[in-house]
This record gives C-alpha cells, sequence and structure tokens, in this order.
C-alpha cells in the first residue's frame, strides 16, 4: 500500500524517529550544515531548532505528482514480487523541499521515503525508477533484520559488538545518514579487528563555500581495534592500509561506487539484482559482481 502524506501529515513523519534513533545520533555540526548557520546560533537545543526547521521543509504533493510516482511504485512492487511475493511493506511518501540535503537528494525514515521536489517538477520515469528500488530497500532492512544481516553478510558484514570509541578530533565532525544510522556493522579483518565506512565533515562548521551537505561530505574506511577504539583516517600508502582496503573492496564487490556504508552497499546491490533478475540480464556484472547479485536473489527468496 502506497500513502502520500500531506504536509500537515508530514511534518509530523520528518520529525519522527526512527528505529536506529536518527535524531538521537545526529550533531550540531551536522544540524548546522543542513541549516546552513553557525553552530553556536542553534540555540541550547540544535535538535528541537533542527526540527522545527524541517517541519517547514515539506510540501503537499499535486495530482500529477501522484500519478506519476503510483506508476513507479507500481513497477517496484511487481519486480519485487517477481522475487518473493511475500515481502510487503506499507510505505508513506513525502515531498520536501531541497534546502537540508540539496537537491536530488533522497532518504526514508522508517517506513517513509522523502521525495526532493525538483525530481518530481523534471520527472523522468527511468531515473526515478531505480532511486526508488534503492529507497525500498532502506525501509526493508528494518522490516526485515534477518534479511539485513543476511544481505550484509554477502558483502562481508556482520556485528562487532563493540562500543566504538571516536578520537575527539572527529566525534564532532561525524554526520548521519538518515538511510544508514547503525554503525554496529563492519568486516572482520583477523585479529578481532574490524574495517568500517564513517562518513564526516571537512571541519567543524557549515563551510559556505561548499553549499551543502553534500559538499561538506568526506568518507572513509576506518579500522576498529579490538578495544572499540576508532581509528583516526590517516594515509593510506602504508602496506597494511593497502592490504585492508584491498580485504575490504574485496569483500563489498564492484557493483557499486556508493559506500558510505553497509545499508548503502546493500541497497545499490538489492536494485541492480531485482533489475537485473526482472529483464533477465546480467551481462553487465563482472563474474564477482553477478554473484553477489544472485546470493542477494537466493537470500530475498527466502523471507517468508
Amino acid at each position: 500500500m502506497l500513502v502520500f502524506l500531506d504536509s500537515l501529515e508530514a511534518s509530523k513523519a520528518i520529525t519522527m524517529d526512527d528505529a536506529e534513533g536518527f535524531f538521537k545520533n545526529i550533531n550540531a555540526t551536522d544540524i548546522a550544515i543542513q541549516m546552513k548557520r553557525n553552530v553556536r546560533d542553534l540555540g541550547q537545543d540544535p535538535v528541537k531548532s533542527y526540527i522545527d526547521f524541517l517541519k517547514s521543509e515539506v510540501i503537499s504533493f499535486n495530482k500529477e505528482d501522484k500519478e506519476n510516482l503510483t506508476r513507479v511504485w507500481n513497477q517496484v512492487l511487481k519486480q519485487t514480487h517477481a522475487v518473493n511475493a511475500r515481502i510487503n511493506q506499507p510505505v508513506q511518501l513525502v515531498k520536501i523541499k531541497t534546502r537540508h540535503y540539496g537537491e536530488n537528494v533522497f532518504y526514508t525514515r522508517g517506513n517513509t521515503i522523502f521525495i526532493p521536489e525538483n525530481v518530481l517538477t523534471n520527472f523522468n520515469a527511468s531515473v526515478l525508477h531505480p532511486i526508488m528500488v534503492h529507497e525500498w530497500w532502506h525501509i526493508l532492512s528494518e522490516r526485515y533484520p534477518d534479511l539485513k544481516d543476511s544481505i550484509y553478510a554477502v558483502f562481508g558484514f556482520k556485528r562487532h559488538n563493540l562500543s566504538l570509541k571516536f578520537p575527539e578530533k572527529l566525534k564532532n565532525r561525524l554526520l548521519t545518514n538518515p538511510d544508514g544510522v547503525d554503525l554496529s556493522y563492519a568486516i572482520p579483518i583477523g585479529g578481532e579487528q574490524w574495517l568500517m565506512p564513517i562518513i564526516f565533515s571537512v571541519g567543524n562548521e557549515y563551510l559556505p563555500q561548499k553549499m551543502n551537505f553534500m559538499g561538506h561530505l568526506q568518507m572513509e574506511v576506518v579500522k576498529i581495534k579490538q578495544d572499540g577504539s576508532v581509528e583516526y583516517p590517516s594515509n593510506a600508502s602504508t602496506a597494511d592500509q593497502t592490504k585492508e582496503m584491498e580485504v575490504f573492496f574485496q569483500k563489498i564487490g564492484d557493483n557499486t561506487q556508493y559506500i558510505i556504508h553497509p545499508d548503502e552497499i546493500a541497497a545499490d546491490n538489492f536494485m541492480l539484482a531485482l533489475i537485473a533478475y526482472s529483464e533477465n540480464n546480467f551481462s553487465k556484472f563482472s563474474y564477482d559482481g553477478r554473484k553477489k547479485v544472485e546470493r542477494v536473489i537466493q537470500v530475498l527468496k527466502t523471507v517468508k
């Protein structure tokens, strides 16, 4: 079932926390970047300021939006159910302005997909369709935790069960991926150490020259030690670091470059798998890439 939220309903949905605790995890630097303000101007309760801001970022859908999105969503469900008709979850859609993350940035919270208005103004079904399949995965990964664990394992990710300790110079610059708040999955590399992708800001403040959230974003693969301490990203030219990166990329495969979080890697592979399966065409994948999307399909078929 697809539900289109009007602006009043949407203002509640965009400020409601999800199972991963987005609003509990977001920090002042992240909020300042999205609101394009200095941290010191956010007041004593930056999260409250942010929530008030988000309420003004939603818009009601028009008739054309609903018709276009319904057609796309019907295709997403058709492809999903061709693999496994038991996979179902009601989905809400919200239309958003583009001030907080920028144009073309979709995200989810709970079972809601937030769609930037510029994409609907310049509607193109062939562009929107794979994005909606990608976002569908983010909803399913929360709905089906066992499925999430199994798909993550295809790309080498397991729960590390550690209490993470970030270095001070990184802690306040961490950015929160709304589609992947959870940092409890990583790739084991032996010696009870792990590799994990993280995103963080280039600085501790909003930088106008960086324009928007994506302009501030940096991604690195960091090592987690036995005690949960996270190594600060450094020069990856040493032999050990080079070897670690080789292990990381060998595990996640070559199907996507969108590797900022395990759920993004899973979402892109889910999207590629569903489309390839529906078209019965796996020709664009490398040998390893095809094995991974075929494994994704196999796992999806086990959902009950």
